[in-house]
């Protein structure tokens, strides 16, 4: 979609309510409770307290259409404070709403409420809620699913598909359920990729932000839809626990696979085993149809891609375990001690025949949907027979165990207060103070994870190539679907941001921009401060509130300068408030503005809310080691956080706000 300009931003909240394109506009109204309970979500046969919402984790999905008003009212029944950011909505005229602390919003307290109102303006697409403190957004996350209002007015002939695709040459796009812009298909799923470590969250985040950090530890377990099986799971651990999630697909049948990036520490490749992925859409924004073998995901980014299921003949009742199952694999990229598919990062899609699927199913599968049906046993079977790529099991050193600093059994709760939601219906309450009632929900557990085994027929896992020292994956290939007038002409501003660690004198560990510490600034949603007020220091800088100043309307090209501070440079995806961007260029070493600000190496940038800073060749004179150039138009009031999406790095420090036209903010406020 493309931009608004401010001025005219009254004009377009008029028009969104008269337009006739937004007269089926609804108020969607949704109540959560933040609460802890204890979670086991890979069979590690130890739970641990984490955060969730409404009981879920992942969270339940929220889908509203174009134009509709979202109000979400969080409670906060946990212990610490909170606070929810919708990532990747706008947020125009409700940057109170954008969730982050100590920026546009106080903390939620314990005991407190809050409410988030928003309109879905000008956005459709993939997006995810997920907290904004500490630690919390392992946990706290789920799918924001915002659909086109005019899917109606398309005609079901103008629908396309990548005429390059082979997969594709015979769909009869005239008898497509489903469509967004001009692609068409007949139904959807979503995975969304987290990360679990065995160890509190809580005690992850004093570990990041104490004096024992050295390094960030990778993740016990890579999730999809919040299950998977650690590799080192016995048997009997193995037999009363979710599994891997299962995606039943019908047999020559177009699907929308919506990848959400609900990960906070690494990157990763996707792939499913003998399915061509073609990218339709990234972090909310529609793109000319592209076809690849693989992704590389990181952490807050989303794709659709469609994929397409191949024929298959039907088989009699005592032949259908014949059922074809192809695996959903993952992959480690930009890691320095790990390569290759991760150890249980990895799910199943399974073609059924109709007759094969319950009474119950629907036409349209609900966003995170998927159902973990593969049986224990035949799991670890499979997993022994299907990768052998791996070593003997030994630990790198970014994937060593923090938690042994604690108390052996400090957070850790007994096996028998181990999660049961993923069983129950989300509607369910399931008092776990009551004995009787968690026994009753495991039994049912047990009756929902444990269905008749499918015959695998597809024992490999697809191929997913290591990046090396490659910069930019297939970025530059990518056009959007709508061009820009932004990416012609010059900026009227660049911000060069440069971010290095450092270790304090008290041994802990911060980030510094541009040889400042991030500032901790409070209730800034309320100031006046205005840019023309501002006397600014040589990069932007405003120091009496700590913030970038631009000013209404500018093009705004920031660079995110990486820097080696330890043995490695490292990958960092950083991620804008407030905004989409363009990536303008990228680059080795240390940008210098003189030589390098004229340089385009993305030839038709598209619009996304991510983008990835990759490791490069180090400078010997400033250990500038790789910079992305990204472009903003400075059409929405506010205060924005820009920031690195690892989480760790971003309670670090590693973040920098941009104040954009604060004086305009409370005239285009859409809720007082």
């Amino acid at each position: 979609m493309g931009f608004f300009s401010i001025p005219f931003l009254p004009l377009l909240l008029v028009f969104i309510t008269v337009s006739p394109l937004y007269v089926f506009a609804e108020l969607k109204k949704y109540e959560w409770t933040i609460s802890q309970r204890a979670l086991d979500p890979d069979c590690f046969g130890t739970s641990y307290p984490a955060l969730v919402v409404n009981g879920q984790f992942p969270g339940p999905a929220i889908r509203v259409t174009e134009g509709d008003d979202v109000e979400i009212k969080v409670h906060n029944e946990c212990n610490e404070p909170t606070s929810i950011h919708f990532h990747g909505i706008r947020q125009y005229g409700s940057v109170e709403s954008d969730g982050v602390p100590d920026v546009t919003q106080k903390a939620i307290l314990p005991g407190h409420s809050y409410t988030y109102q928003f309109r879905a303006i000008g956005q459709i697409g993939t997006y995810f809620y997920h907290a904004h403190v500490g630690t919390q957004d392992d946990t706290v996350q789920g799918a924001f699913i915002i659909d086109s209002i005019d899917e109606s007015i398309v005609n079901p002939s103008e629908l396309i598909l990548p005429k390059d695709n082979p997969q594709f040459r015979n769909a009869n796009t005239s008898t497509y359920t489903h469509h967004e812009g001009p692609y068409g298909y007949d139904d959807e799923f979503t995975i969304e990729l987290t990360e679990w470590w065995h160890q509190p969250p809580l005690l992850r985040a004093d570990y990041y932000l104490g004096t024992q950090y050295t390094f960030d530890p990778a993740a016990d377990s890579i999730l999809l839809n919040g299950v998977t099986v650690f590799q080192n799971a016995t048997v009997e651990e193995r037999q009363n626990c979710p599994n891997h999630t299962t995606i039943d697909v019908l047999p020559n049948s177009t699907y929308r696979l919506r990848l959400i990036g609900g990960t906070t520490f690494h990157t990763y490749g996707f792939a499913i085993k003998d399915h061509e992925l073609t990218i339709i859409e990234v972090d909310g924004e529609l793109i000319e149809a592209y076809t690849t073998d693989h992704l590389e995901i990181s952490p807050g980014q989303r794709f659709s891609v469609l994929i397409h299921t191949s024929a298959m003949e039907e088989t009699s009742e005592d032949e259908d375990d014949d059922e074809p199952i192809f695996a959903i694999a993952t992959s480690y990229r930009y890691r320095a001690n790990a390569t290759g598919h991760t150890d249980n990062g990895f799910g199943y899609l399974q073609y059924v025949l109709p007759s094969s699927q319950p009474d119950d199913d629907k036409s349209r599968s609900h966003p995170l949907d998927a159902r973990s049906n593969i049986p224990s046993s035949h799991s670890l079977q499979k997993r022994a027979e299907v990768d052998d790529e791996h070593d003997d099991g030994k630990l790198d050193d970014d994937t060593a165990d923090v938690s042994a600093a604690a108390s052996p059994d400090d957070g850790k709760l007994d096996d028998d207060t181990g999660d049961v939601s993923a069983a129950a219906s989300p509607d369910d309450d399931v008092d776990e103070d009551d004995p009787d009632a968690v026994d009753e929900a495991k039994r049912n557990a047990k009756l929902v994870r444990h269905p008749k085994p499918p015959k695998p027929t597809h024992m490999d896992f697809p191929s997913i190539p290591d990046p090396g020292n490659s910069r930019d994956w297939i970025w530059p290939n990518l056009k959007p679907l709508y061009g820009s007038a932004l990416l012609e002409g010059e900026p009227d501003r660049t911000l060069k941001m440069r971010s290095w660690a450092i270790t304090l004198p008290d041994n802990t560990t911060r980030y510094l921009i541009n040889g400042r510490l991030a500032p901790m600034i409070s209730d800034m949603q309320e100031s006046q401060h205005s840019y023309l007020e501002a006397k600014l220091e040589y990069d932007g800088f405003e120091p009496i509130v700590g913030t970038y100043p631009i000013q209404l309307n500018e093009t705004v090209d920031i660079v995110l300068q990486n820097v080696q501070s330890g043995q490695n440079c490292v990958y960092h995806p950083w991620h804008t408030h407030g905004h989409s961007h363009y990536i303008i260029a990228t680059g080795e070493g240390e940008y210098i503005h003189e030589l390098d600000k004229d340089k385009r190496n993305y030839p038709h940038s598209i619009l996304r809310d991510v983008s990835p800073v990759y490791p490069g060749q180090v400078d010997p004179n400033t250990q500038g080691c790789g910079w992305t150039k990204i472009r903003l138009h400075a059409d929405n009031p506010g205060l924005w956080a820009v920031h690195c999406h690892i989480t760790a790095h971003m309670l670090l420090g590693k973040m920098f706000l941009l104040e954009e036209a604060v004086e305009y903010m409370h005239a285009y406020r859409m809720y007082m």
